[in-house]
């Protein structure tokens, strides 16, 4: 530190009390003048002030700032109060005794700067006594040099801010499964830090001067440069206030107060300054690990320009002093083996399985994971999907029942005839013939067996009637056959094919509960239009069922499917899929003699005639082809030679159409009667018998006592007798048939010589046993000339009239 400067002045009175030799170095006492407020040096025309401290200073010996020189104060008390002596090694122009509202100033120079005074005091008081002293100023004869002094601090922090991301992945994410199946997926949680730093650095720099007061008169000039170092002493980054550079710029702009005066006691000057550097300031600025700061102030004094500048350093914590968001809480509601917590700058990387199990329909499940930083609870979240298809095995199948039938033949010949020849007919014959009701012969009969008469050289059809009727003989070769088609969707990402455990079960459940298992055979799989089937055939045979009907159910087994995260599969369970059924009803399929031919055999000849070549049904047939004759009867075989009697023989034969087998039907025999052929009689007219009866006139035909000619005819209420010879006036059809019949039955008695009854003259002779029986002569003579049955009975009576008179049948006796 240098010394004051004296002034020429000072120094001259210095030397004059040096000279003097004595004591009286010090001034002699000046009276005071009063100055009102509170003065100081510089407000009342002197220099620089000076002030002991504290205030009111207490006896003693200060040394004068900025200076080696120093003052002593001695008190003395008086009865008005308190006084003050003072010496100095330096002398003073003039000193300011505070005291009350006002202060007492003590001029010295002019004349001359003092060294010393006695008896100073402060005003006094209205009451006659000294004011206490607040406060003295000595105002100083000389001017010292400056004494300016810089001091620079500096203190700094450095913060880390983390980012944090979060990514949530899951691995498979695609499921292609069959309903049941199960499968793991590892959902792994991945998260990292970036970590933003931010450093602080703040500085004063504060400029004293020690000399008091300070001469300073204005500001003239500042620059701060600050240097940023890394950890190996190299410099990361340079800040000049001065500088041009944003960052320069933004250096100059955090300081404050730095380009005026700030006096305050020996402080002439303080600035400070706030800054915050971030990496967009500079790029590396993680790197910085020391800061020097170095300030230059300069100032204008009445001697000039001069300066004062200081160095500062900072090194900072190898760890940031503030730490924002170090870790991050995750969280997985879904899957709580997620949860943890990630610490930058790590991160962390969790995983934890979860299984999906397939049910029916697709779906999406999605998983998501947050983490919250712990400072700003700043949230990050990321989700991951995993898409289920499911696909589902289905299984149909089909039954076809069907079996084989034989069947057995049984036909029936039989001889057709009207009403009429069934009343002709003796009981040998009858008793062989059923009536037949409704149908194309209703009223006919059907005989085992029937009697023909024929006239000499007589040739007559006959009708046969064949009946053929098939009947069950039995059913065998039930056989169930059908498939089992397994289907299932193809697998459209990447799934497998069903793990099916073949062959399916099948089980033919018949009505009443009796069960079979049918064998079973599966094909290979078939994709057709996205769709997989492998079809499985099976087939059931048998010659005999307990039951006609039933169900036939299938179900197919698979092995359920537990993939683990890899896609590697075990089998955790078997699946029944099923069960598919089809009803069965047996249905007739091949036949064996469902068909015959028909072959008729009359008379018993070797080569038949085919009746019907493909008969599959019941049927009748009525057979007209054939006939008997009189003229035949060589060839027919004999049953009564001498009544000339003969059978002709009829049977159908039915030949199956698709085997060897055949059936022969009953026989219908035709006995063929040719009285002509046996006998010698002959027949009478009707006016033969009219007269030999018991009336005469002719010899008496002793014929008429089988009848009786009194007896009565029948309903016409006369006698056979008179009948016979009623004549048929008007033409009354009744008579003329009644004569015919009369004389034709009691020719077929005639004693002596019987004449027989055969084909048309039989069949004549019933039907007016059927008319004359049942009808009066009234109401047959009611009939007009256009009926039908007149015209039958015409005809009836003229049939027999010509074998009455030997046109036809035996010939005529002699009479």
């Amino acid at each position: 530190m240098k010394l004051p400067k004296l002034t020429h002045g000072a120094l001259a009175a210095a030397l004059a009390v040096f000279a003097l030799g004595t004591g009286s170095a010090y001034a002699t006492h000046v009276d005071p003048i009063l100055v009102a407020g509170n003065p100081n040096c510089p407000s009342q025309g002197f220099g620089i002030g000076f002030k002991p401290q504290p205030e009111p200073p207490p006896a003693g010996t200060y040394t004068i700032p900025g200076t080696s020189h120093t003052l002593t104060i001695t008190y003395v008390s008086t009865s008005s109060g308190q006084t003050f002596d003072w010496t100095s090694t330096l002398g003073m122009d003039a000193v300011i005794v505070k005291g009350g509202p006002n202060a007492n100033l003590y001029v010295y120079n002019p004349p001359a700067a003092s060294l010393g005074d006695t008896g100073l005091h402060a005003p006094v008081n209205p009451n006659g006594q000294y004011a206490g002293v607040s406060h003295i100023e000595f105002c100083l004869g000389e001017e010292l040099e400056p004494n300016i002094v810089a001091d620079k601090q500096m203190s700094g922090e450095w913060e880390r801010e983390w980012t944090w991301e979060l990514e949530k992945t899951v691995s498979p994410n695609v499921l292609d499964l069959f309903v049941g199946d199960s499968h793991q997926v590892k959902y792994t949680i991945t998260t990292s830090a970036e970590a933003a730093v931010t450093y602080r650095l703040s500085g004063t720099i504060v400029v004293t001067d020690s000399t008091t007061p300070s001469q300073v008169q204005s500001f003239a000039a500042f620059a701060d440069v600050l240097t940023l170092y890394d950890a190996a002493d190299n410099v990361v980054a340079t800040l000049d206030t001065t500088g041009g550079s944003a960052l320069d710029q933004k250096f100059a702009a955090a300081h404050s107060g730095c380009d005026q005066l700030s006096i305050s006691g020996t402080q002439i000057f303080s600035c400070s300054f706030a800054l915050e550097l971030t990496e967009a300031d500079i790029a590396n600025l993680a790197d910085v690990r020391r800061a020097a700061n170095e300030a230059v102030v300069e100032f204008n004094f009445p001697s000039g320009v001069l300066g004062a500048s200081d160095t500062a350093e900072y090194t900072f914590n190898a760890s940031p002093d503030i730490e924002i968001d170090e870790q991050l809480n995750v969280v997985d509601p879904d899957l709580p083996a997620l949860n943890h917590v990630a610490n930058a700058p790590a991160g962390s990387e969790v995983s934890a399985n979860a299984t999906y199990t397939c049910d029916a329909g697709d779906r999406r499940v999605t998983n998501t994971a947050t983490g919250t930083a712990n400072d700003s609870g700043d949230e990050v979240s990321d989700s991951a999907h995993v898409d289920i298809y499911c696909r589902e095995v289905s299984i149909e199948k089909t039954a076809d029942a069907k079996f084989d039938r034989t069947y057995r033949w049984e036909a029936d010949k039989f001889v057709l005839i009207s009403a009429a020849k069934f009343a002709e007919l003796d009981a040998e014959y009858a008793d062989t013939c059923e009536l037949i009701e409704g149908g194309d012969h209703d009223g006919k009969y059907k005989c085992e067996k029937s009697l023909v008469t024929l006239g000499n050289s007589q040739t007559l059809g006959v009708e046969y009637l064949v009946e053929v009727e098939p009947f069950i003989d039995f059913d065998d070769n039930y056989r169930i056959t059908g498939n089992i088609v397994i289907s299932w969707p193809q697998a459209q990402h990447g799934g497998a094919g069903p793990d099916l455990l073949l062959p399916p079960s099948d089980v033919i459940t018949f009505l009443g509960g009796a069960t079979v298992n049918p064998s079973v055979n599966c094909g290979d799989p078939v994709l057709d239009a996205g769709i997989f089937t492998r079809t499985c055939s099976y087939e059931y045979q048998s010659d005999t069922v307990p039951a006609l009907s039933g169900q036939n159910a299938a179900t197919v087994t698979r092995n359920v499917k537990c993939y683990n995260d890899q896609g590697v599969a075990s089998n955790c369970g078997t699946q029944a899929i099923g069960p598919a059924t089809a009803n069965f009803t047996f249905a007739l399929d091949g036949t064996t003699n469902a068909c015959v031919e028909v072959v008729d055999y009359f008379n018993n000849d070797l080569v038949g005639d085919v009746i019907d070549a493909n008969v599959c049904a019941a049927s009748s047939f009525v057979v007209s082809l054939y006939s008997v004759s009189a003229n035949d009867v060589d060839d027919y075989a004999v049953r009564d030679e001498e009544n000339c009697l003969w059978t002709v023989p009829n049977i159908v034969i039915l030949f199956s159409k698709d085997s060897d087998d055949e059936w022969v039907s009953s026989q219908a025999d035709i006995d063929v009667s040719v009285p002509s052929l046996c006998q010698t009689g002959c027949t009478l007219t009707p006016g033969y018998w009219k007269t030999h009866s018991v009336y005469g006139p002719a010899p008496y035909d002793a014929t008429w006592a089988l009848i009786g000619e009194d007896t009565p005819f029948f309903l016409s209420g006369q006698t056979w007798y008179q009948v016979l010879w009623t004549p048929p006036t008007g033409g009354n059809a009744y008579y003329i048939l009644a004569h015919a019949y009369i004389a034709a039955t009691l020719n077929t008695l005639n004693l002596s010589n019987p004449a027989i009854l055969s084909g048309d003259q039989l069949a004549a002779y019933n039907f007016a046993t059927s008319v004359l029986s049942s009808n009066t002569p009234a109401q047959i003579g009611a009939l007009r000339g256009n009926s039908a049955l007149r015209n039958q009975i015409i005809a009836a009576a003229g049939v027999l009239d010509a074998w009455n008179n030997g046109i036809t049948g035996p010939g005529h006796c002699d009479e």
